[in-house]
């Protein structure tokens, strides 16, 4: 009456007379590591063949690295990398007899330097208990980005602050921190500038702070002056060019301002002697300075005429309690002195005379014209005039003669 009997097989864990379960599960998926640009291939192996394909759920998920931004699209291969297709859904078809395959996601090479970041990819057929997952790691090729301080080569005094820029050669995804100070070269801390130190922070993406240095502006001619600001301590970066240094000028040169301290003759005075004393002209210049100033001198005769009337001239750079003499046109006017004394004999003749007058002229490379003194000589020899004559003379002289004389 029945002449067939069917008998089913299961390995999917069912049945009577035994637990085997041939079922596919994902058994592991890789752990890749890549350099940033490169493919994370992630190796998703199963515990069994299968005679039909084999239903594989796939989830990627970010982690310090960021799907869509470090990576792309995800890939699958089923013929051990020989060709790629997109993964156009959550799962995909594993072919009958396939035992493992390989998920592609490729990364992107950007100009960001930043650590290394992860992410992961979890993979499960219907028989898996839990997912499996792997971690594909991304290490970056951007190196640790370049600090570089740039910042003014020369500004005047009056200038009032000067500005550095520090800049980063590439962007960082991690926080970048440098601390700065001032340091004097010709020019002096609290003097010349103010000290400034600190410390910048640069937050991802950042790739530029500045420092401001104040400049103090004096009367006191300096000359040119140096001072830096210097890069110290990076965290997370390397320093390229950690010192920029700046020029203060006090000449009216410079971009900023036009300070000029160049000292001037700013006046001559005009003594009055009697002859045989001193004109002393007191020749006052208009800033002090830090070096020698060199004054030019021009003595010039008027109605008192150099040489005949004078003796050469002497200088004295200490209010009169010494004096050198000059030896030609210029004198070398002590750094820190704002006057000096040149004085000019005058000869004592036996000659009544009108009062004369010679001139002093002065002038340093910053004057624009010379300054003039006037020094006026008074005499001190007024003539007598006397006469003499014939004490007694005849009548029939005829004439008689006096002699005046002075």
């Amino acid at each position: 009456s029945d002449a067939l009997g069917v008998g089913t097989i299961a390995d999917d864990g069912t049945g009577t007379g035994g637990t085997d379960n041939d079922t596919p599960r994902v058994g592991s998926v890789s752990s890749p590591t890549v350099a940033e640009g490169a493919n994370l291939d992630f190796t998703v192996t199963l515990t069994n063949a299968s005679t039909t394909p084999t239903t594989v759920t796939l989830t990627p998920a970010s982690g310090t690295a960021t799907l869509g931004t470090d990576t792309t699209p995800a890939l699958v291969s089923f013929d051990n990398g020989a060709t790629f297709v997109a993964i156009t859904g959550p799962t995909v078809s594993v072919p009958a007899g396939a035992t493992s395959f390989i998920v592609r996601v490729p990364t992107l090479d950007d100009p960001i330097s930043e650590p290394s970041e992860a992410l992961t990819l979890a993979a499960s057929t219907a028989a898996n208990a839990a997912p499996v997952v792997g971690t594909g790691t991304i290490t970056d090729n951007d190196g640790a980005p370049g600090l570089a301080i740039t910042g003014p080569l020369t500004l005047n005094e009056a200038a009032g602050t000067a500005t550095f820029t520090v800049t980063l050669s590439s962007p960082s995804s991690a926080a970048v921190t440098v601390n700065y100070g001032t340091a004097n070269g010709t020019a002096t801390a609290g003097a010349d500038y103010a000290a400034a130190t600190g410390t910048l922070t640069f937050a991802p993406g950042v790739t530029s702070q500045t420092i401001t240095v104040t400049i103090n502006n004096d009367a006191v001619f300096e000359g040119a002056e140096t001072y830096s600001v210097v890069l110290n301590t990076p965290v997370n970066a390397s320093i390229t060019t950690g010192t920029a240094t700046s020029t203060i000028t006090d000449d009216g040169t410079g971009p900023g301002g036009t300070d000029n301290d160049s000292p001037r003759v700013g006046s001559v005075s005009s003594p009055t002697v009697a002859e045989g004393n001193n004109l002393d002209f007191t020749v006052t210049l208009t800033n002090a300075s830090t070096t020698s100033t060199t004054v030019t001198l021009t003595p010039a005769s008027g109605s008192a005429t150099l040489g005949t009337d004078t003796s050469p001239a002497l200088v004295s750079f200490d209010n009169g309690v010494t004096f050198v003499a000059v030896l030609g046109p210029t004198v070398s006017v002590p750094a820190g002195a704002t006057s000096f004394i040149v004085r000019v004999p005058t000869v004592n003749d036996t000659l009544g005379e009108p009062t004369e007058a010679m001139t002093l002229s002065a002038s340093t490379p910053a004057n624009a014209a010379p300054v003039t003194g006037t020094g006026t000589i008074t005499d001190n020899d007024t003539p007598l005039v006397s006469i003499s004559g014939p004490v007694t003379y005849n009548e029939a002289a005829g004439t008689a003669t006096y002699t005046v004389t002075l």
